[in-house]
């Protein structure tokens, strides 16, 4: 799922640009990540020519594993040794530095439309889900959905999506059910 936000959020940016991917010279991305981020947004980048910066903070915050499997995809990763939030004002302060392109789920001052965009291809996967659900007319499914919540972004996404998708039905049925109460 989370390969979803980072490949949308790369794709808006190119698209923000008005460049064809073919044509464009080498950009570096780059964030911060705890591990799920850094490896979608390091699988974003498999086939293109352009390079993607990861920091990742102390040992202790982060898998071994999940570091290996971000540099198994050829991407520059650098242990900060720093917690996550001072991870993230590290990334986000060499981006600017070294004209790179700072891609993370979370919004900071200044900085919102990446992450939104972030959020909205999260909620691809619930726009799936419920696809999944009502395709399967053989059953009657009725469902829980946990949200996890490590930054918020992804389970921000869900809340989203259920609001849009079912708060007009219920809001609007409110209203009707108050038309038929006699006053």
């Amino acid at each position: 799922m989370k390969g979803l936000g980072a490949s949308y959020a790369v794709y808006n940016y190119i698209k923000y640009l008005n460049k064809n991917i073919e044509d464009k010279e080498p950009l570096t991305f780059c964030s911060a990540t705890a591990g799920n981020h850094g490896k979608s947004l390091s699988c974003s980048f498999k086939n293109l020519k352009w390079n993607c910066v990861i920091y990742v903070p102390k040992y202790k915050d982060i898998a071994r594993i999940k570091i290996e499997n971000i540099k198994k995809e050829g991407e520059i990763v650098i242990e900060t040794g720093l917690d996550f939030d001072d991870t993230v004002k590290i990334d986000n302060e060499e981006s600017k530095m070294n004209n790179w392109v700072f891609i993370k789920d979370v919004a900071i001052e200044n900085y919102t439309e990446i992450p939104k965009a972030i959020v909205t291809g999260y909620m691809t996967s619930f726009y799936e889900f419920e696809e999944m659900k009502l395709n399967d007319k053989k059953k009657i499914m009725k469902f829980v959905l946990f949200f996890l919540l490590g930054v918020r972004s992804w389970a921000s996404s869900g809340v989203i999506y259920l609001i849009k998708k079912y708060f007009k039905s219920l809001k609007e049925n409110k209203e009707n059910l108050n038309k038929k109460i006699p006053k």
